[in-house]
């Protein structure tokens, strides 16, 4: 299992004060107010209640979305997304978000598109550059999920981890050399990393120094990643 990227969900709340003496629109404040009282549950319920009344509210159902996602309902989030884009198609948040829960669901061609659209729109949002880089390496395209976390490089010093996550592209792609290079630039950066260790052993394998790749599993395993210790019962005996 190669790591995971992280995933940032952007959480914008759009409060609905809208003054009418309806008891329904009560319901949208109070799945605010769960929300941010951590009562997921709850929250849907209340924006269920307001929808079932006024179903033309894209803020609506955009926060009950956040809400089935945090639950771990990534289907009802997508079908909540996709009412926010059909009753208004510039609501470019929800076109992010349905982007990670497709993810989520293991529909990474259809996260492509969606990320494809955002960044069509916003060219220089990172996390869209990474989450679809992510779908990219898992439908085995990876050199455009190489050029995607190339672009994260070289916009966002910060975020050196993508140097992890290309070298694990480059890997799957057979290029073990520039791989190498990857994972020695994060474990130069960080040498308690044991996943780093971990994946360079593999690459270390692949050129076919053994002696190498067990010295990086073996230093893996002393800092606590389990899966060098089954890799190195099989690879270093």
């Amino acid at each position: 299992m190669k790591y995971l990227f992280p995933l940032l969900i952007v959480m914008l709340f759009s409060i609905n004060l809208i003054a009418q003496s309806d008891d329904y629109y009560i319901h949208f404040n109070k799945g605010y107010k769960k929300y941010s009282d951590n009562d997921l549950y709850g929250s849907i319920k209340e924006y269920t209640k307001y929808i079932t009344n006024n179903n033309s509210d894209p803020d609506a159902y955009f926060n009950r979305g956040i809400a089935y996602f945090d639950i771990g309902d990534y289907a009802a989030a997508i079908s909540d997304y996709d009412n926010v884009l059909q009753l208004k198609p510039d609501y470019y948040q929800a076109l992010f978000n349905r982007g990670n829960a497709k993810l989520y669901i293991g529909d990474y061609e259809g996260s492509i598109i969606d990320f494809d659209k955002f960044l069509g729109l916003f060219p220089d949002d990172i996390r869209a550059y990474a989450n679809r880089a992510y779908c990219y390496n898992k439908t085995g395209k990876y050199e455009e999920a190489i050029q995607d976390y190339t672009y994260i490089i070289n916009n966002d010093k910060e975020e050196i981890l993508s140097y992890f996550f290309r070298g694990i592209c480059y890997d799957n792609a057979k290029k073990y050399e520039e791989a190498l290079k990857d994972y020695n630039y994060i474990i130069g950066k960080n040498p308690i990393f044991a996943e780093g260790y971990f994946e360079r052993a593999l690459t270390k394998f692949s050129l076919l120094d053994f002696g190498g790749g067990c010295n990086d599993l073996k230093k893996s395993r002393e800092l606590g990643y389990e899966r060098a210790a089954d890799m190195e019962k099989i690879f270093c005996k």
